[in-house]
């Protein structure tokens, strides 16, 4: 069959149908319409919210992403920061450790320490306390360092700072806070009423010399408590080289035993003394002393207590002489002293002086001594009178007391008078 045969059968069907059928159909496709629509509708409805989400869902990833840039980047700076500031340390620490090994002085150490302190840490508030004995005092400060003047001393223990003393460790302000209530009641009352953001002991083979303060918060608080910590540390090696070159310095011009001056010392000494005593034409005087009788207290009582009275009776000469005059141990028993722009007559008054407080001085194990007590001889000489140099005024004035111990000892004879005028002794 042809399509325009199928085509007029179909027309011819259709003209078949009845009205009420033609009713029935166009109910029939506007309510299949109307649901077409409905889904169709639905279907978009469902699509838009779906994009909706993951529209919000993408929102926030990239919200995610740009907080984590910002992250990222303040890490970076960070870091650039760090690496700047680690660059800046490399260059300026071999320098700052040469000038800490070189300084000389203490003065000098602490000072260089202040401006290290300042420079490395990024503040303008340092003080560094020293310890003497049981108590700290102000060794030095920044130029604007928060310190009352006079700066009171403290006790070891005594406020924030001596707390660190006492602890022996490196504490910053969050530190001081976790202490107990009794311990914080303590650090309140502190006489010194400075800042305190983090405070360090230098400590040297065990031994507190000191405790460097910081009045003032860092810029970077942790990377400004480690470089208090290095500060403290480099600064307590080089405090304690100066420490042992000023004890080899005063072993080589100090007797271990007394404490005087030694020979070698007094002798540079007296030989300055003699120069200016020849160019201003002034006079000097030496006296020589010889301890009584003294190898029998050692027997007698053991070289401890021999040793002990040696000490006691430096500790008297040290009590009686003028503060321009010098006393050393000449060896042994022995002393020798130098009195600058001293006449004869003087030197002599006051050798006699120390004669006298020596025999009437309370020394231990008297008993075991002739007449029970501790005497001693001497003999004095003074430029230009007895000699012109060194080495003919110490024979001299040893000389003199060789005359004093044959006359019998506990006696001070005069350089040249048993020969002028046959006298022995300045005691009657």
């Amino acid at each position: 069959m042809s399509f325009g045969e199928k085509l007029s059968a179909l027309v011819g069907s259709v003209q078949g149908i009845s009205a009420s059928t033609w009713l029935v159909l166009a109910f029939l496709a506007f309510g299949i319409g109307l649901i077409l629509g409905r889904g169709g509708r639905g279907k978009t409805d469902a699509q838009r919210q779906n994009l909706e989400q993951e529209l919000g869902h993408t929102r926030k990833r990239v919200e995610s992403l740009s907080l984590i840039k910002k992250r990222l980047e303040g890490a970076v700076d960070a870091l650039k920061r760090k690496n700047g500031e680690m660059r800046a340390l490399t260059s300026l620490l071999p320098d700052a450790v040469e000038k800490l090994n070189t300084a000389g002085k203490l003065e000098d150490l602490l000072q260089t320490l202040i401006k290290i302190t300042e420079r490395l840490v990024g503040i303008k508030d340092v003080s560094i306390f020293l310890r003497d004995r049981e108590v700290l005092v102000l060794g030095a400060a920044s130029e604007s360092a928060s310190i009352p003047s006079p700066a009171p001393t403290i006790q070891i223990g005594e406020g924030r700072v001596g707390w660190v003393a006492q602890k022996g460790i490196t504490m910053r302000e969050s530190d001081f806070e976790e202490e107990s209530n009794l311990v914080k009641a303590s650090m309140a009352d502190d006489r010194l009423s400075v800042p305190t953001r983090i405070c360090s002991p230098m400590i040297y083979n065990g031994k507190l010399l000191g405790v460097v303060n910081v009045g003032e918060t860092p810029a970077d608080p942790e990377q400004g408590l480690r470089m208090v910590r290095m500060i403290t540390s480099l600064g307590a090696l080089a405090m304690g080289n100066i420490m042992l070159k000023n004890q080899l310095l005063k072993g080589n011009e100090t007797d271990s035993l007394t404490g005087l001056a030694s020979l070698q010392h007094f002798l540079g000494w007296f030989g300055k003394e003699l120069n200016k005593a020849r160019r201003y034409e002034r006079p000097l005087s030496l006296i020589h002393f010889d301890l009584d009788f003294f190898q029998r207290y050692n027997e007698q009582n053991g070289y401890l207590a021999g040793d002990e009275v040696l000490r006691m009776v430096s500790k008297i000469f040290r009590d009686h002489l003028r503060e321009q005059d010098m006393v050393a141990r000449y060896g042994g028993k022995e002393f020798i002293l130098g009195c600058p722009e001293t006449l004869r007559e003087s030197a002599g008054a006051l050798a006699e002086k120390l004669r006298t407080i020596i025999e009437e001085h309370p020394f231990p194990h008297m008993e075991t001594m002739p007449e029970g007590r501790i005497t001693m001889s001497g003999g004095v000489c003074t430029y230009p009178r007895d000699g012109g140099d060194e080495a003919k005024l110490i024979r001299e004035a040893v000389a003199a007391t060789d005359i004093s111990k044959e006359a019998g000892g506990n006696r001070i004879s005069l350089a040249g008078t048993q020969q002028e005028a046959g006298e022995v002794s300045l005691q009657p």
